[in-house]
């Protein structure tokens, strides 16, 4: 099969590699763990990871093994409502470890979370697990549905910017020093594609359907383990448009398993694509039509790139690395969505 999309597409992945370092001093790890009755830690080691919100390390007992998520004190409200969800639903979540019946606590001028590691490994990009990923999602949004929205974080867009991402993009010199030239090759090709949806998108109503969500399911938040599934990540628990998480979250499954083989593309789109539409449209009646999951999605990356180029006339490059990528996801879209 020849592909009919660029070699360029569908071949950057920022979220690979989860390289680790072993800690040498872990005298500040024993210091936080007694205090939950966890005293015999035998190695710690942190995970090198490209985005500086939070650090994780890995943390080997004798017993089993645990993880610790460091974040700045700005983070404690909303993980601490967060971590009360995912305490309450640990058959979609890990299992978080409390102290003194609260799962967040505060530790030099930092927010700390410890849960017990999920035995299993990240979605490979098996094509044949998507339903039943998606079914978990379903599933987890249901129950979501039910939870409180007091103290959850809401997603807030600032559509007036998102919108005006399309002139950015027509104007390659502002960002040519940030991306290869075969991107802004792409970019140039592509310049009807995103005038045409740009404008559609005006019309998509953001604040309605609004429910605690999942924001950032991909396949590096996804942990299987035989008929297990389970997500990480409960710093994107937020207050958002069901249909936006939603739409990027089968994005970012599709687009993952062709990545990791690109011969699976014409059977995603013409076998297992038909079926998921017809259980979100059809049969949960999540979406409209096909055109509405598209644009949603469309939305979402556009708010994601939105705020890349905001931090960057900012002078902050802390998203950078995403920046290539996320630009590509939106031409990667209407191959997957549109089947151009």
């Amino acid at each position: 099969m020849k592909n009919k999309f660029n070699k360029k597409l569908f071949n950057l992945e920022t979220n690979k590699d989860f390289k680790s370092l072993k800690v040498k001093n872990i005298k500040f790890f024993k210091n936080i763990l007694k205090k939950h009755g966890i005293f015999n830690i035998k190695e710690v080691f942190k995970v090198i990871k490209k985005s500086s919100n939070s650090n994780i390390f890995f943390i080997n007992t004798n017993q089993k093994e645990l993880v610790l998520r460091e974040s700045g004190l700005n983070f404690f409200k909303e993980l601490n409502a967060s971590s009360k969800i995912v305490s309450e639903l640990d058959n979609y979540f890990f299992k978080l470890i409390k102290l003194k019946n609260r799962c967040v606590f505060k530790k030099y001028k930092k927010v700390y979370i410890i849960y017990e590691k999920i035995d299993g490994n990240i979605f490979n990009g098996d094509f044949h697990l998507i339903n039943k990923i998606l079914s978990k999602i379903l599933n987890l949004n249901f129950e979501l549905k039910k939870k409180k929205i007091k103290g959850i974080k809401k997603n807030k867009y600032d559509k007036k910017k998102i919108i005006n991402l399309n002139s950015f993009l027509i104007q390659k010199n502002i960002y040519k020093n940030f991306l290869s030239k075969k991107t802004l090759k792409l970019i140039e090709s592509n310049n009807d594609y995103f005038r045409e949806n740009f404008i559609k998108v005006k019309k998509l109503i953001i604040k309605r359907n609004l429910q605690i969500v999942h924001g950032d399911i991909n396949h590096a938040n996804i942990i299987i383990n035989k008929n297990l599934i389970k997500f990480l990540d409960i710093e994107d628990i937020k207050v958002d448009n069901v249909k936006i998480s939603l739409s990027y979250a089968l994005f970012k499954l599709f687009r993952h398993c062709i990545y990791k083989n690109v011969r699976a593309y014409d059977l995603i789109i013409k076998k297992i694509k038909p079926l998921i539409y017809k259980k979100l449209i059809l049969k949960n009646k999540v979406f409209k039509n096909e055109n509405e999951l598209f644009l949603f999605c469309f939305f979402k990356l556009m708010a994601d790139i939105s705020l890349i180029v905001e931090n960057l006339n900012n002078n902050n490059k802390m998203y950078l690395y995403d920046f290539e990528k996320k630009i590509l996801n939106l031409i990667e879209l209407k191959y997957i969505f549109k089947n151009q």
